[in-house]
């Protein structure tokens, strides 16, 4: 699936099959010809912009970050990377989180925080989730102090306070095939204060809604 940020007024995509493009408004063209990397997913954070599970003439670094300098954001130096210690899973999003960047893989998190160091403007550590990632690449979203995701058997709250499971009643279907997470989809209802969690089967269409209303901890079921 398709990533995107925002980034020098453009709109700047990552599909994992081509370097990133760009759109402005009027032209849909490479991003810089200069990028030779392939990415899977992207974002726009402090000033920098940061690319995810990159192809790399022809070779797949599934667990790398790489990300530009602040000054110029299509100048990716070649030493301007890292990767993560390795997990099963590939690296499926990038998304601020207040002053911390999280890299979201299928079997783990991890959070960056600033540095002093030239090198690595930001270091990632790894957040203790027994092996819990996240479930699709469209399964997230952003609220002002975290995450709502779903993860491979719940969904999940990461903030500053940490990992929350909310036992959603839908952990239950993760086991028994009637949906599929891969496909999943989150987004915010914030007129009527809940995160609205949309589920499909093999086919691919949302049949299934289920509504978290936060500030209540109270959820309800639509079937579409």
């Amino acid at each position: 699936s398709l990533d995107y940020a925002i980034c020098d007024n453009k709109v700047v995509i990552a599909d994992h099959y081509r370097p990133p493009y760009s759109y402005d408004g009027t032209t849909f063209t490479i991003y810089d010809t200069s990028i030779t990397y392939v990415p899977s997913c992207l974002t726009f954070f402090n000033d920098r912009l940061w690319m995810g599970n990159t192809v790399e003439s022809a070779t797949v670094y599934r667990n790398r970050v790489r990300w530009s300098e602040q000054t110029d954001h299509t100048d990716f130096a070649v030493s301007n990377y890292v990767d993560l210690p390795y997990m099963a899973g590939e690296l499926r999003r990038l998304i601020p989180m207040g002053s911390l960047l999280a890299a979201y893989f299928r079997d783990a998190i991890y959070l960056a925080r600033a540095t002093n160091i030239t090198t690595l403007p930001f270091n990632f550590f790894r957040v203790e989730t027994g092996g819990v990632g996240l479930a699709g690449t469209r399964a997230i979203v952003s609220i002002p102090n975290g995450h709502y995701f779903i993860g491979q058997n719940d969904i999940y709250l990461l903030s500053n306070e940490g990992l929350k499971r909310l036992k959603c009643p839908v952990r239950d279907l993760f086991f028994t095939g009637d949906i599929d997470p891969d496909r999943s989809y989150v987004s915010q209802d914030p007129m009527n204060k809940r995160i609205v969690f949309g589920f499909s089967g093999d086919d691919g269409i949302i049949d299934k809604v289920w509504s978290y209303y936060y500030e209540v901890d109270a959820w309800a079921y639509d079937s579409v």
